[in-house]
């Protein structure tokens, strides 16, 4: 009986002993399916990304080598449109060289005279050789006087006077209060201005009274002022 109770209590102790590894070898295994899955987790995210950083490596080289042909486009047409327009310029230039004697022979020439006070009345006298080679002489009195010219007058001589008063002298324009430009002998010279070829249009402009009248200002308009 001894016996018998002996051996039941060692299977007993066997059993419990058999379960207890039982259990432990459970735990151990657990874990390590669990790392397992999630190294194949993680396995595959890197491979997504991997996968990705690709694709974008791929389409930035694209896009670069895109971006390189169109500065390569950009150079060639602006090049190409940079020496046509060079081209027309110098044709259009040509064009207006040729023009502009033919257009400056055919349009007549235009002086005038404008009075910026009332003192008194100005006169104004021209001097040319028309296309014929004949001297005319041209006069009027006014505040606001034209002289419209011939087609093809020339050697052109202008002057100005004072109705009841002197010829109108020269000033220095570059002068505050302008003053008289003397000869050597310091006597005030005459006021006249001189053109081998017809202007298109020269505007003076007259003040001052009958014994001081001066032209303060010249201008040949849309061209120059002085």
């Amino acid at each position: 009986m001894m016996v018998l109770a002996l051996q039941q209590t060692f299977e007993v102790f066997w059993v419990g002993d058999f379960m207890r590894d039982l259990r432990m070898a459970s735990y151990l295994m657990e874990p390590v399916c669990i790392s397992l899955w999630t190294i194949c987790l993680v396995a595959t995210v890197l491979l997504a990304l991997m996968k990705m950083v690709w694709r974008m490596s791929c389409k930035t080289c694209s896009l670069q080598a895109q971006l390189e042909q169109c500065s390569v486009d950009l150079a060639n047409l602006s090049e190409t449109f940079g020496s046509e327009t060079e081209r027309l310029k110098a044709q259009l230039f040509q064009k207006h060289e040729a023009l502009n004697p033919v257009l400056q022979a055919d349009i007549p020439g235009h002086l005038q005279l404008i009075s910026r006070d009332y003192w008194c009345i100005k006169t104004m006298d021209v001097v040319y050789t028309n296309k014929d080679g004949k001297l005319q002489t041209w006069q009027q009195t006014g505040y606001d006087i034209s002289c419209f010219l011939p087609v093809g007058a020339h050697n052109l001589e202008v002057t100005f006077g004072v109705v009841g008063g002197v010829a109108i002298r020269q000033v220095d324009r570059s002068k505050p209060g302008f003053p008289w430009v003397v000869d050597a002998h310091g006597n005030p010279k005459v006021e006249k201005f001189c053109y081998q070829k017809c202007p298109c249009h020269m505007r003076y402009e007259v003040r001052g009274t009958s014994l001081h009248a001066f032209i303060s200002h010249v201008a040949e308009m849309d061209v120059q002022t002085r």
